[in-house]
């Protein structure tokens, strides 16, 4: 079981230190190492516990980002889109055309929001 201890510690430290959180590491050890000694079951299990929230923890930041990102994007084309309608810089025709590309911009706008 220490063997285990010791790599779970391995992975928590990785997994705090990506996350920013380098003090509250040390402070955990030291408060595992007390434990240790005591009951190393318990102790193990709260380091297998801590390191599979901190992993929640890190795929959930990501995920964040990633709609981050796709929000800025849809924000920019949908800019991007308003402005030159509102221009008329890029669109050309009949006001028929004009509503038809209209339409066909929000829907594919709707699909990417969706």
């Amino acid at each position: 079981m220490a063997i285990v201890y010791e790599k779970g510690l391995d992975t928590l430290e990785v997994l705090m230190i990506k996350l920013g959180l380098d003090d509250p590491f040390q402070k955990v050890i030291s408060t595992y190492d007390m434990i240790k000694n005591q009951n190393i079951r318990l102790c193990l299990l709260k380091v297998l516990t801590r390191c599979m929230v901190m992993y929640d923890s890190l795929s959930k930041i990501g995920v964040i980002f990633k709609l981050m990102r796709r929000r800025a994007d849809i924000d920019a084309r949908f800019n991007d889109f308003e402005r030159n309608w509102m221009t008329g810089n890029k669109f050309v025709g009949t006001p028929e055309q004009r509503q038809a590309l209209y339409s066909e911009k929000l829907q594919c706008l709707e699909q990417d929001v969706a």
